[in-house]
Parts: structure tokens; sequence; C-alpha cells
């Protein structure tokens, strides 16, 4: 059956005659004719020529597989969250250790201060001083009836092993304390 519509279009074709002469415009096929007024925003043609252009565009779109439309554009961001979190998580540990790290030397630096001031009180008393932090070194110095104390110690954060933090406290000696137990 398809061998015969086959056969009968091509005698068709023949019977017709030899092809018409080529058309001398420069639009072939889309020459509106002296009753018809083209308007230049709409394009050239009559509307059934811009209709077939449209035709063409959405049959093109329908073959090319969606590109140019919301749902490939979301196929073209497939991923694109794994890889802004991929980027982003090592800055975001940086941070992260940082602000441990910070904090730690600040602990540090108020346990230094802390120590300080507690040793200061007691040299100020008459008292022996007193260990409060662990591997910290105390100095203490009398100056008529002040009493000055400094205390260095490392910070305790394997980053900063080498940082050391220091504070210094002062006391006025008391009374009982100079005239003796």
């Amino acid at each position: 059956m398809i061998a015969r519509g086959r056969a009968a279009l091509h005698a068709a074709l023949h019977a017709a005659g030899p092809a018409p002469a080529a058309d001398p415009s420069p639009n072939p096929g889309l020459n509106p004719g002296p009753n018809i007024k083209v308007n230049p925003n709409l394009g050239p043609g009559p509307a059934s020529a811009r209709r077939r252009g449209a035709d063409r565009r959405r049959a093109e779109r329908h073959v090319r597989g969606h590109r140019g439309t919301a749902r490939h554009r979301r196929s073209r961001e497939r991923g694109s969250a794994a890889l802004e979190v991929a980027i982003a998580m090592p800055v975001i540990v940086v941070l992260l250790v940082t602000g441990m790290v910070t904090f730690t030397a600040l602990f540090a630096k108020l346990n230094c201060l802390d120590a300080a001031g507690v040793a200061a009180r007691a040299v100020a008393r008459g008292e022996p001083v007193p260990d409060l932090v662990e591997g910290a070194d105390v100095a203490v110095e009398h100056d008529g009836d002040l009493v000055r104390v400094t205390v260095r110690m490392r910070v305790p954060a394997p980053m900063l092993s080498g940082f050391t933090v220091e504070e210094r406290a002062v006391a006025m000696t008391e009374p009982q304390a100079v005239a003796g137990p």
C-alpha cells in the first residue's frame, strides 16, 4: 500500500509538468502582492508565514530536548548545591578551628589573671604563694607597701604551644602582715 502511494505521488508530480520559474522577489514565497501592506514591525510576509516560523521554532525546540526551558535550566544546575558546600566547607572548618584556638587563648589569659590576683592577695597577707595554675611561672616583687605578682603560662592549645600569656596584679600589704604573727 505504501508503494502504491509513492508511485501515485511520483506520477502526480511528473504529470504537473516542469517546475515553476524561481521567484525574483527578495523574499521568495512571501511576496505580499500589490494590495497587502507589510508592517515592518511584524517582519516580512503575511501572518501565516510568521505562524509557520513559530511552528518551526517549536519543532526545533522539541528536537533539541527542551534546551532553554525551565526544565533544562534545572537539569544544568543539578549538583550545584553540592559543589557550593564542597567549596565552602574548608572555609567553615578554618573559621571553627580559629574560633576554638582563640577561645582557648582567651581562657588561658583569664586563668592567668585570676591566678595573679589570688597570688597577690596571698602574698600581701603574708602567706606563701599558692600553686593555682599548673605549669605557671610566678614572680613576686616587693616595692615598699606594694606587692607585684607576675604570672606567665603557656597556652594549652597544640597550635599555640609556643605562645605564652602574662598577667600582673598589684596589692598593698596588710598592716598585720608587716608586724608578723
